[in-house]
This record gives C-alpha cells, sequence and structure tokens, in this order.
C-alpha cells in the first residue's frame, strides 16, 4: 500500500509528494503535470498530451484515504494555469514544505496545522519563474537549493535566495561550450556527502541549423562546480526536457546515476565513467525516465525508477543493464488513449494504452486480458455489428485490424485511402480517430480527413484502396488543407440516423507559436446522399467560441446528441476560457445556450461527454478531474468514488447496463447504469 501511494504522481496529475517524518500517516501533495513543458498548448483526444494544470495542494493525515485542500494562498496565482514540479519537506521541521511550480517556489510554515497558508518565497531570477527541483541540504536545514534554467541556494530557510552559478562558481550557464542552451535542470543531495549537490542540466546545441538534446551533469562541492558528464543522443539513448532524473545514493557519494530514455551512471564518478545501466525495453524496465529514487535507511539501497510503464527496481551489485525487476503490479497508472467494448458480446472489449501497447479483454487462454501489440496505442473501436471485429492504431497513419475468432491482426495500413483532393497522398490520419458503424446496413464509417466509408471489411492487401473505401462527405469545400479537418468527433441520434453532427480538431498552440487551429462543427440531414460536385452536403454550423480569438481558443472535444430528438445537441471544450465548457442547443445547432452557466467547469477542462438513453437529459462529462453529472432538474455534481483524474473516453454499454470510463493516468473504471 504504501508503495502505491508514494510512486502514484508518476501517471496521474500529481506533481510531487512528501510525508511527514515524524507521522507516516500525514501524506502531502501538490498537483499539475510535473514533467510537462510550458511551450505544450490544447487539442482534443488526438494523442497531444494537454496541460495538465495545478488543482492546488493537499493534504491526507490517514495515509492517503481522504484528502482535504490545502491551497489557501496558493492556487490564487494559478488562474491561467501551471502546474507544480516537485515538493520538500524540511526533514527536521514538518511545518516547513518548499513547492517547486512553473510560477516560483512557494512555502508554508504550518503545514501540519488546521488552517494552513502558502506564500511566494521566490520568484526566480531574470524572468525564469519555472521550477523543476527543490530540495534541503543533508543536516542543515536552513540551507535550500532549487533548479529550473538556474541553480540558486537559500542559507536562510527560504528568506531570500542566490544564484550558484556564475563565473565565480566555474559554471557559466551563459557561455556553455558547444553553444549549449540550458532548458531544464534537476538537482539532488545525499547524506554521505551532505556539502555536494548534484545538477543535471538539460539543454541544446546547435550545429550547421541542426539542433541537438543532451545533458550535462555536474557536481558542486567546496563553492565550485565540476563538469562530471556531457552526452549526447545515440542510438536508443537520447534526451528530452521531460527526463531529467538524478539520483545520488544514500550510502556513497560517488554513486550517482540520471535517467534519459534510459539510466546511466557510475559507481565511482572520480574514477568511472558514466555507463548505460538498464536495457531500452524488457527485463525488468522500461523506456523514458521521469524519476530515480534510492531506498532510503538501508545499507545496500535499491535504485526505483519511474518510468513510462510504471515503476523499475534495480538491486544491487548488477552490473550494466542487469538487475531490473518490474513493480508495477496494483498501481493502476495505465494512460488510456482509445477505449471500445462490444454490446454484442459483453466478453470483449479494446483498450489503447500510451507506450504500454494495445490490449484486448476475452475471457480465453486461461485469462482475460491479452497484449495484441506493444509500443504505443491510440484508437481503440469495435465494428457495432461484429463482435469479433476491432481495430486499432499505433501511431499516425495507422490502422490495423484485430479478429477475435483468429487472435491475429491485419496490418491495413497500406490500405489507407487516398487524399480526394487529389488522389495521389494517403490521407492524413491522427493517432485517434473515430469509427461508426451504421445502424441500418451495418456499414463502418472512418472519420480521417473526410468520412469513409469502408465497401470490403476484409480487403487484400494487394487491392488498390480506391476499391476499399467510398468517400461520403464533403468537408474539403469549406477547408482545402487535408490537415486542418482531422475528424475527433461523430453524433447521432437514433431517432433519425440521417442527421450526423462533426467535429473537426483544434489546436492551440502556445503563445508565439506561428499558427493557432480552431475546431469546426459540421452537419449533415442526410449523410446517405451521394456526394455532389455542385452543392454542400455537409454545412458548417457556428459554435459558442468559434470567434474567440485569443491564446486559448475555445476547442471542441466532444458532442452528444438526444437519441430520441437530433435536434438535441450539446458539445464540451478543453482548455482554459471558463465561458466555453459545455453548452447546448435545441434546434439543431442554430442557437446555443451555455450548459455551465455557474462556470462549475470554469478552470476545469471538458474532455468527454456523453447522453445516457431513456434518462432525464441525464450527461456524463469527463474532465481533468474526474466524472461530473447533471439531469434537467439538477445542478452538475462531480461523481463520487471515481478518481479525480483526466478522463479520456466515455463508453455507455446498454448490453452489460454499464458505463466505462477510460482515464489518462488510472487505467479502465466501470459502474452500473443507474435509474433516473
Amino acid at each position: 500500500m504504501k508503495l502505491r501511494y508514494l510512486l502514484i504522481h508518476l501517471r496521474s496529475r500529481i506533481g510531487g509528494v512528501c510525508i511527514n517524518p515524524f507521522n507516516s500517516n500525514e501524506i502531502f501533495i501538490c498537483t499539475g503535470y510535473a514533467d510537462g513543458v510550458l511551450r505544450s498548448g490544447w487539442s482534443p483526444n488526438w494523442a497531444h498530451i494537454n496541460p495538465l494544470t495545478t488543482a492546488g495542494i493537499f493534504r491526507s493525515r490517514d495515509y492517503g484515504e481522504t484528502w482535504e485542500d490545502i491551497s489557501l494562498g496558493f492556487i490564487e496565482h494559478f488562474e491561467k494555469g501551471g502546474w507544480c514540479r516537485e515538493m520538500a519537506i524540511n526533514p527536521l521541521n514538518p511545518d516547513e514544505i518548499c513547492t517547486a511550480t512553473t510560477n516560483g517556489i512557494f512555502m508554508t510554515h504550518n503545514a501540519t496545522s488546521t488552517n494552513v497558508n502558502w506564500r511566494k518565497a521566490f520568484n526566480g531570477m531574470a524572468g525564469n519563474h519555472d521550477f523543476r527541483g527543490i530540495i534541503y541540504k543533508p543536516n542543515d536545514s536552513n540551507t535550500i537549493y532549487a533548479s529550473g534554467t538556474n541553480i540558486y541556494r537559500s542559507i536562510n530557510g527560504g528568506t531570500t535566495w542566490d544564484q550558484i552559478t556564475g563565473n565565480n562558481f566555474r559554471l557559466n550557464l551563459e557561455s556553455m561550450p558547444d553553444s549549449f542552451r540550458v532548458i531544464r535542470i534537476n538537482i539532488t543531495v545525499t547524506p554521505a556527502a551532505p556539502e555536494r549537490l548534484y545538477a543535471y542540466i538539460e539543454g541544446t546545441k546547435t550545429d550547421k541549423n541542426k539542433t541537438t538534446e543532451g545533458g550535462i551533469i555536474a557536481l558542486f562541492r567546496n563553492e565550485k562546480w565540476e563538469i562530471l558528464e556531457t552526452r549526447w543522443p545515440s542510438g536508443l539513448t537520447y534526451f528530452d526536457e521531460t527526463w531529467v532524473a538524478i539520483a545520488a545514493s544514500p550510502v556513497d557519494s560517488n554513486t550517482l546515476y540520471y535517467g534519459n530514455t534510459r539510466v546511466l551512471g557510475s559507481e565511482n564518478i572520480a574514477k568511472t565513467p558514466f555507463g548505460l545501466c538498464s536495457p531500452y525495453n524488457g527485463n525488468g524496465f522500461h523506456a523514458d525516465v521521469h524519476d530515480l529514487k534510492f531506498e532510503p535507511n538501508v545499507p545496500n539501497p535499491k535504485l526505483f525508477c519511474g518510468n513510462h510503464g510504471g515503476v523499475s527496481v534495480k538491486s544491487f551489485p548488477n552490473p550494466g543493464n542487469a538487475g531490473w525487476e518490474y513493480k508495477n503490479e496494483g498501481l493502476e497508472v495505465s494512460t488510456l488513449w482509445g477505449f471500445d467494448d462490444s454490446e454484442l458480446d459483453p466478453r470483449k472489449a479494446i483498450v489503447a494504452t500510451q507506450d504500454n501497447g494495445t490490449i484486448v479483454y476475452y475471457d480465453t487462454l486461461g485469462c482475460n486480458w491479452h497484449y495484441i501489440r506493444g509500443g504505443d496505442g491510440y484508437t481503440a473501436r469495435f465494428d457495432d455489428h461484429n463482435p469479433n471485429i476491432a481495430y486499432y492504431s499505433t501511431g499516425d497513419k495507422s490502422l490495423y485490424r484485430f479478429d477475435f475468432s483468429t487472435f491475429k491482426s491485419t496490418n491495413e495500413t497500406g490500405l489507407i485511402p487516398k487524399e480526394p483532393t487529389h488522389k495521389k497522398d494517403r490521407v492524413i490520419t491522427v493517432k485517434t480517430f473515430p469509427i461508426y458503424s451504421s445502424p441500418g446496413d451495418g456499414d463502418l464509417v472512418f472519420g480521417f480527413t473526410e468520412l469513409f466509408r469502408k465497401k470490403i471489411n476484409f480487403p487484400d492487401y494487394r487491392m488498390p484502396s480506391d476499391s476499399v473505401w467510398e468517400i461520403i462527405s464533403d468537408l474539403r469545400k469549406w477547408e482545402h488543407q487535408g490537415w486542418r479537418r482531422q475528424i475527433i468527433e461523430i453524433g447521432t441520434s437514433k431517432s433519425n440516423p440521417d442527421i450526423m453532427y462533426v467535429v473537426t480538431a483544434g489546436q492551440n498552440n502556445p503563445a508565439g507559436s506561428d499558427w493557432q487551429l480552431k475546431s469546426a462543427l459540421y452537419k449533415t440531414r442526410d449523410i446517405n446522399s451521394p456526394v455532389m460536385s455542385d452543392g454542400k452536403k455537409f454545412i458548417q454550423l457556428y459554435y459558442p467560441g468559434q470567434l474567440f480569438d485569443d491564446d486559448t481558443l475555445a476547442i471542441i472535444t466532444g458532442i452528444a446528441v438526444d437519441p430520441k430528438n437530433a435536434d438535441r445537441v450539446w458539445i464540451s471544450y478543453t482548455g482554459l476560457p471558463g465561458r466555453f465548457k459545455v453548452w447546448r442547443s435545441e434546434n439543431g445547432g442554430q442557437t446555443w445556450l451555455d450548459a455551465d452557466p455557474g462556470g462549475v467547469f470554469k478552470n476545469n477542462p471538458v474532455n468527454a461527454i456523453a447522453y445516457i438513453e431513456n434518462s432525464s437529459d441525464r450527461l456524463i462529462i469527463g474532465t481533468d478531474r474526474g466524472l461530473f453529472t447533471r439531469d434537467r432538474f439538477s445542478l452538475w455534481e462531480q461523481i463520487e468514488n471515481f478518481p479525480g483524474v483526466r478522463v479520456t473516453e466515455i463508453n455507455i454499454n446498454y448490453g452489460l447496463n454499464k458505463i466505462r470510463v477510460a482515464t489518462f493516468g488510472r487505467g479502465l473504471w466501470e459502474s452500473f447504469l443507474k435509474e433516473n
């Protein structure tokens, strides 16, 4: 149980964790996507990881069973977003906690009291407010180190701060070899040598217009820095600003490890160069290292690694890549992009996960869950009329068909249709795309840059793609550039399946980017009519926020249609604009009403929306902070017993009478539908 609570932040939106050193039942967490980048923008669920903004700082006094918000004086600084990266608690005074954030260093001096108050202790220098590391010096709780794009020290408990880089310290970050430009710095210490500070400096060099990311490992002692290692990518070992984990052994100050896609280290930094200490994948290890921590208070500590696959642990002595073991059982940290289940066969489901492959659920071969492909998984959709067939993708321009009857996958990537404008290149398909089964004839319709009906369900790979597909939309008449009309949602009503709504993706790039891509909303009243050369089969609908034109944009993420009335429509939005989260139309999109007039979701992006049949307008929406619901007689309320984590998919399975929800950080959840 303790391992789960200490490591859950690796995949959820928790940035840092610290524990009262005198009372292990008291745990503190700070929230937000710790390894996110400030340049990250917003988009719908098409395999772009949106910022997971902070919801504040929380405390548990019963070992994680219940939590209370202790964000007074903190959350007010994050109205426009931001997140936490790390926490540190004073080992001699548990009332004192420091938090490193994208908006400076915050501190409290009454963390264990009833009413906790925070203040901004340090805002950085030269406009550098983005911090990554925060740590107390061993055996001197008045000395605190912090790092972001520079390295700082306070010797008076956080009252004042000074920069400890520059020519006087023999580490001038403004004038590095190879024109090295610092992006992010992480730091660590060891009780085995309290006077030492270690730094992992991630950045780039540019040579002949080619930019390469690399890392520098440095040691600070006797008020001087010494560069121990400079490394650039090679093979499967490469760098990224989200992978800046570093750890020094608590029993041997010369043993130091750091991570990028893999773990590198030295057991004697004075004599032995850093070498590879993990495989890329397999043998108990998964690539992409976010955190490294040594086991405390033991004579031969193990090394814990938080990575894209969960947690791996290295035992010593084990030279080189050996000695790793997975420790993922019970962590519940899967990040899901796509999910679907079959109403015709309740034994079957398919799940697409970040980094951990595509998985199917089927009670056969002596177990329930089966990997069908490794790496990344994105789209996951059933053929609603054939429970033996599901489709999935592993990246852009990717399409696979899985057959439950044979337990085999067929690669149909080479059969992706041609772009209808010029019939030369294959259409652009993003990682996650919708698939719709026509209620009448059962034909499958795929949402790529246009809607394509699959005319041959089991094509031979030698067939020309034109013989496999029929285009049934004409969105290109509204938007000629294919990359601008990536379909991400399809909405229909059982009462009139000829009426169809289509949403194309929007994308808000960071401030200063060259372009922002707005969402688009389309509608047709006869999806089965032919596409004519003159006229337009689809019309473009105005939606609330379409004219909203600042850095955040109003980006549509979901659409829900009343199954008994195709003119009653709800749409949801991601991003930070408080006015645009959930809206509804009673007349097919001609006019719109705010479905969240009270601003419940003002600072909570909405990622998915579903309407429950035969209900009094019961809606379920998935946000960055869990599930919410309402009907025509009630206000929005959060669904209890569901984690406050980002939701990516909501699926209502009426055959099972269940609602199933995919999350980006806590796996897959289900509940029985309730009468309402």
